[in-house]
C-alpha cells in the first residue's frame, strides 16, 4: 500500500476521526433563545416550564429549591443571564435511572463574575486543573457546564454541575460591604 493509499485508509477509520466541530457562534443563539424562553417560563404568572425545563429532571428538582431561597435565586438567574457558551462536553453519563430516560449533553459555559470568581477558578481543590476540555469530553473538576435535553429544535435544560453551582455558593458567602 502507498502513503497516499495508506493516509487516506488513515482518515477514512472511524475511531480515529475527530469529534465534529462545535459552532460555538449557533450554540450561544441556541442559549440566548433558551434563556428568553426561560425567563418567560419563570415570571410568577406562568404556568408551566415544560417548554425550557425538561420535566422531572434534576433542573426541575434545583428550580423548586431555588423558588425557597431567593438569594441563590437571583446569582443563579445572573449566571445564566450572563453566561457565554464555550464549548460541548458531549453526552453526560446520567449516573441515576431516576434521570436517565432523557438524554442530556453538557455544555461548558464561561462565566465571568465581574473578577471576583479568579480565586475559585484558580482553586485547585475545585479545579484540576482550570481549562476547557477538547469537544465532546466530559472532564469533570475542569470546567463550569450546564445540562440541555440533547435533540434537535430548542434547548430544554436538565440539570447544572457541581463545577458551575460551586460559583453560586462562592458567591454567595463573598463578604459584601
Amino acid at each position: 500500500m502507498g502513503l497516499v493509499a495508506g493516509l487516506a485508509a488513515w482518515a477514512a477509520c472511524p475511531a480515529l476521526a475527530a469529534a465534529p466541530a462545535f459552532d460555538r457562534v449557533a450554540a450561544q443563539g441556541r442559549y440566548r433563545a433558551w434563556f428568553s424562553a426561560f425567563q418567560d417560563d419563570h415570571r410568577l404568572d406562568a404556568g408551566s416550564s415544560a417548554r425550557s425545563v425538561v420535566p422531572d429532571s434534576r433542573a426541575s428538582v434545583l428550580l423548586a429549591t431555588l423558588a425557597t431561597e431567593p438569594q441563590a435565586r437571583r446569582l443563579f438567574l445572573a449566571l445564566l443571564r450572563d453566561a457565554v457558551v464555550a464549548g460541548d462536553g458531549g453526552r453526560f453519563p446520567e449516573p441515576d435511572p431516576a434521570y436517565a430516560a432523557t438524554p442530556v449533553r453538557a455544555w461548558y459555559v464561561h462565566v465571568d463574575g465581574g473578577g471576583q470568581l479568579e480565586s475559585y477558578f484558580n482553586d485547585a481543590a475545585r479545579f484540576r486543573p482550570y481549562h476547557l476540555p477538547p469537544t465532546g469530553v466530559l472532564t469533570r473538576d475542569a470546567y463550569p457546564f450546564l445540562l440541555f435535553e440533547d435533540a434537535p429544535g430548542p434547548l430544554r435544560f436538565a440539570g447544572v454541575s457541581r463545577e458551575f453551582w460551586g460559583i453560586i455558593d462562592y458567591l454567595g458567602n463573598l463578604p459584601y460591604a
